[in-house]
């Protein structure tokens, strides 16, 4: 659906421009007289990222759409109805983009878990699977309801790591904008003083002149610094072997490595317990969730498990065998393979890391704050040397 550009004019003579997604220029000057306005001149304005393939929208509004579709499906109100009645809310250019998308595929026929395939970076595997289930059992809404949970966790979580980590983040900021400042504008005025005392200077004199040289001579080139770590990561993920290296070193830092586990374990089981709920047998289940845990070397072993289950083995013994899952976990799937009730033990699993990631996150900045405010004393008390050891040499020779 293409996207116009358009010049109108409302009743009371006041000129009026804007952008409006439309199947044509007729229907695109029915709705502006909708709305009290009668079109000029219009012209087609493609826009790439409204196109479904690349096409994305904000996770609050993913929530709000599906929070949304799901009361609309548990009070019994069709869906076309319901996407019809979210039309009329003002949510931006992208998300009407993809209201009418979803509207125009159902009325030709496609069925909705179809439809939502149609934009994968709005609704990923885990979610079009939970749709496509509910459709077949007819239990769309309690799948919806199921996601509307599940987003809402992930949102939580999201919320936990931004808060958590803004202190630190700020901190790092202040400090380099700050050593920057010095680098290049205070320092250099001390550095031509102490070159004059013409007594040999210590190393971290010297090191400090050589960085703060730099810094002078090529500050254009500061800005781009904090941009060097994305392109080499970049560069690093454009291969798998690249992807599967990096993420394995992630699991392997301090502090981080083992909350960067957690975290991907704890997507494995919500969206495993969800799909299982859902019906979706266990191959099935694994191969979309290797797609969603954030981690390739997570991935592989849950590759490698769903290779194994459909020779007939156990899941628990297969995590045994991986080395990648905690004994509490496997503990949870034995017993679940064993009662045959696997829908609550993997629900338990999920709460039981619903639990455990907050404390995590919450663990790992508590340690790395004071751990940032020493790097900061350790950076100044530097910076204090080098221009006081100068100083006292100098100080020190003439009382001899």
């Amino acid at each position: 659906m293409p996207v116009f550009q358009y010049s109108a004019r409302s009743e009371a003579g006041a000129d009026n421009t804007g952008i409006m997604l439309a199947p044509n220029e007729d229907i695109l000057y029915r709705m502006l007289r909708q709305k009290g306005l009668f079109l000029l001149s219009s012209r087609v304005r493609y826009e790439r990222s409204l196109s479904p393939e690349h096409l994305r929208i904000k996770q609050k509004q993913l929530l709000a759409f599906t929070i949304h579709i799901a009361t609309f499906q548990e009070a019994g109100i069709p869906l076309m109805q319901a996407l019809r009645a979210l039309t009329n809310e003002s949510t931006g250019l992208k998300f009407q983009a993809l209201i009418e998308g979803l509207m125009n595929r159902l009325s030709s026929g496609s069925t909705f878990s179809d439809a939502l395939a149609q934009y994968p970076r709005v609704f990923d595997k885990h979610y079009v699977q939970m749709v496509f289930a509910g459709e077949a059992s007819g239990q769309l809404d309690v799948r919806l309801e199921e996601l509307v949970t599940y987003l809402e966790w992930r949102q939580e979580m999201r919320s936990q790591v931004k808060q958590s980590s803004t202190y630190p983040l700020m901190i790092i900021g202040l400090l380099f904008v700050v050593v920057m400042l010095l680098m290049t504008f205070t320092l250099p005025k001390f550095i031509t003083l102490l070159k004059s005392f013409k007594v040999e200077l210590p190393l971290p004199t010297r090191i400090i002149i050589a960085v703060s040289n730099i810094c002078s001579n090529y500050w254009f080139l500061l800005f781009l610094l904090p941009a060097i770590p994305f392109v080499l990561l970049w560069f690093v993920k454009r291969t798998e072997k690249g992807r599967l290296q990096l993420d394995r070193w992630k699991l392997k830092l301090p502090l981080f490595g083992r909350l960067q586990k957690k975290i991907a374990l704890s997507r494995f089981a919500h969206h495993f317990s969800n799909l299982h709920a859902a019906g979706i047998d266990t191959p099935a289940a694994l191969r979309i969730v290797e797609d969603l845990v954030g981690n390739l070397a997570i991935a592989k072993v849950i590759q490698w498990i769903r290779l194994e289950v459909s020779t007939g083995k156990p899941i628990s013994q297969l995590m045994i065998r991986s080395g990648e899952f905690p004994s509490f976990v496997v503990q949870m799937f034995a017993a679940g393979e064993e009662s045959g009730n696997m829908e609550d033990t993997l629900k338990k699993v999920s709460q039981y890391y619903d639990r455990e990631i907050p404390i995590a996150i919450k663990r790992a900045f508590s340690i790395i704050e004071p751990l940032i405010l020493v790097a900061m004393g350790g950076l100044v008390l530097f910076i204090a040397l080098s221009v006081l050891l100068p100083i006292y040499q100098f100080g020190t020779s003439i009382n001899k």
